[in-house]
């Protein structure tokens, strides 16, 4: 199965205006989790380095079926790294970890109800 279909159709999850899924991943249950976040966001330049910092940012759960179970606000998480995810993962216990930046950046880790837990450096 290839995500974002179940039994052969493309399942309805769009991202809302002004918005774009970025990363994504699925969990040990088959469950997608996807970021979605500011679609015109801007270039800048860090350590000579380009990237595109999000003002808004949400990690999405999204069941095998297409269903949204959870819409997760992280944006001042993100906010305060700069620039927006890269990569996520999903923990066994459904703890969930985006990484910012390549080299040194903080690794913002939430439980699976969008808590924030720690940065993992």
């Amino acid at each position: 199965m290839k995500p974002g279909e179940a039994d052969g159709e493309t399942l309805p999850v769009t991202a809302p205006d002004g918005m774009v899924f970025s990363v994504m991943t699925t969990d040990e249950q088959g469950n997608l989790y996807v970021v979605a976040e500011d679609r015109c966001i801007g270039v800048v330049i860090r350590d000579d380095e380009f990237d595109s910092p999000t003002e808004h940012c949400e990690v999405w759960r999204i069941s095998p079926f297409g269903e949204v179970m959870a819409k997760l606000d992280v944006s001042k998480y993100i906010k305060k790294e700069v620039f927006s995810p890269r990569i996520i993962a999903v923990s066994g216990n459904g703890d969930i970890y985006l990484s910012t930046q390549e080299n040194g950046t903080a690794v913002p880790a939430f439980d699976a109800e969008g808590n924030f837990l720690n940065n993992i450096r």
